[in-house]
């Protein structure tokens, strides 16, 4: 049932002119839809004129236009007058006028408009919002953009002058972290990673025995799994390599560490090639520290420029920051797509115990039969074998996986490290946003 005030407004408008009513009575509907005029703010208003009318309506552009002007007349009526005028403003002619050239233009102009007006809850350092979301992430984000703009109608920031993107973030960080009563005491945060724990663990229903091992495993990835006691030990080729990289080591022409460079690697870290006692002539020839930079630029801590490697950005943090350095390992452990959903599976064969290779070949074929396709070979334990050595391979060198009995067959036990790294993989997968 529409608010008193709205009816009241839109009986003024009609009055003035009758051919308005079809276009009143759309506002109407969506004041309705929203939940009532206590309901609505900046964001929503910017929603139904710049994506949800001129994108969803099935009308010409001047029907779209004529809409947008009378929810101006209605707001500004009932005491919005911000808002209304935000309806009148050549911001809002410009980007009607990008969709009555082309949807996709329209829709792009929306997005620009939209992520720079505030009240979009931007992104933060541990926590993306989704492109689909479940209910309460949609309730999250509803809160969080009354915030923001009340935190602008403060004074506290204005979009587009100096430090405003880190003051929304601010706010954000503080809506999703407040205990709120009507969550009984819980955070959004919470409840939101509640939500897409129970939305993966629904994904897999049509694969019966992955829908076990992820129902029996839920409850433990509901919170960030604490960083290992010896962490920091077992990072240290990963520090090593990024402390050298930013000391600007010259790569050779083929882009590897210079041979000196992976002699001292080979000392510090007792790698050896295996099969002879000669000091490795190159990089090519110590595998441990191919699987650690490969596992760097995978992460994007380093990246090439020229004849240099440079460290990112979030190799910077993971320099400064152990902590940092460990979730940021822990989470892009694997290569995604298959070869995760490999190690998925291997990680809860693992985390209650020892078990030989290939009892859990056998396994995780027969798990992950029902869903997978190595290209176009059927993933039988052979398969499944191989892709999880892209996993255990890196794992071993930084003292995550134990390996017993002969090499072709060994009985694989997970370290406490190992242990931890695989299931924070798991739960930042788990508990990461839906995107198209």
């Amino acid at each position: 049932m529409a608010d008193d005030s709205v009816l009241a407004a839109v009986d003024d408008v009609v009055a003035q002119d009758s051919s308005l009513r079809p276009a009143a009575e759309v506002v109407v509907r969506w004041v309705d839809a929203a939940g009532g005029l206590d309901e609505i703010g900046l964001a929503t208003v910017q929603r139904l004129i710049w994506y949800e009318l001129p994108y969803k309506w099935e009308a010409p552009p001047e029907e779209i236009a004529e809409i947008v002007r009378v929810a101006g007349m209605v707001l500004k009526r009932v005491g919005e007058v911000r808002y209304a005028e935000l309806c009148w403003s050549q911001q809002t002619r410009a980007i009607l006028d990008a969709y009555a050239k082309s949807v996709d233009e329209g829709f792009k102009a929306f997005e620009k408009a939209f992520g720079a007006s505030g009240v979009d809850p931007p992104d933060l350092d541990d926590f993306a919002w989704g492109d689909m979301m479940g209910m309460e992430e949609v309730d999250a984000a509803r809160v969080t953009s009354r915030e923001l703009e009340a935190a602008m109608v403060a004074g506290r920031f204005v979009p587009g002058r100096s430090g405003w993107k880190t003051a929304a973030r601010e706010v954000t960080t503080k809506a999703l972290d407040a205990v709120r009563p009507e969550l009984l005491g819980q955070t959004y945060r919470d409840v939101i990673l509640t939500e897409r724990i129970g939305h993966w663990v629904y994904s897999s229903e049509g694969n019966r025995k992955l829908h076990a091992l992820r129902s029996h495993n839920a409850n433990s990835l509901l919170h960030p799994i604490p960083p290992p006691a010896d962490a920091s030990e077992r990072l240290e080729p990963i520090r090593w390599f990024l402390e050298t990289v930013d000391s600007d080591v010259r790569f050779t022409e083929a882009g590897y560490l210079p041979p000196v460079v992976v002699r001292e690697a080979a000392a510090l870290f007792d790698w050896s090639l295996g099969w002879t006692d000669r000091p490795p002539r190159g990089q090519a020839d110590l595998e441990p520290l191919m699987e650690v930079d490969g596992m760097l630029r995978r992460i994007g801590a380093v990246r090439r420029r020229g004849k240099m490697l440079k460290l990112t950005e979030r190799g910077r943090h993971m320099l400064d920051d152990e902590v940092v350095a460990w979730r940021e390992v822990a989470a892009g452990f694997s290569e995604s797509g298959w070869l995760r959903a490999v190690a998925e599976v291997f990680t809860y064969l693992l985390v209650d115990g020892e078990r030989p290779q290939e009892d859990m070949e056998q396994v995780a074929a027969s798990v992950l039969s029902p869903d997978w396709r190595d290209g176009e070979q059927r993933p039988d334990p052979q398969v499944v074998g191989y892709a999880w050595w892209r996993t255990r391979s890196p794992l071993e060198v930084l003292g995550g996986i134990v390996a017993r009995g002969p090499w072709h067959a060994p009985t694989l036990r997970l370290t406490d490290f190992g242990r931890a790294t695989m299931l924070e993989q798991i739960r930042v997968s788990a508990t990461g946003p839906q995107l198209v």
